[in-house]
């Protein structure tokens, strides 16, 4: 039985899980300088300092 390659939702929904489990703040931005994913310890980190 062959495995199927992993799907982009499979892999953002994976990326998601790593980066969330990292236990400081991640913060990923586009070339234009919009944030485009902040991980909960980065959501915690500037909701409660701004």
């Amino acid at each position: 039985m062959k495995a199927s390659a992993p799907q982009p939702t499979e892999m953002a929904d994976a990326a998601n899980i790593v980066l969330n489990t990292i236990r400081r703040p991640v913060i990923m931005v586009d070339t234009d300088g919009f944030i485009t994913f902040a991980n909960a310890d980065a959501e915690d980190f500037f909701r409660s300092r701004a």
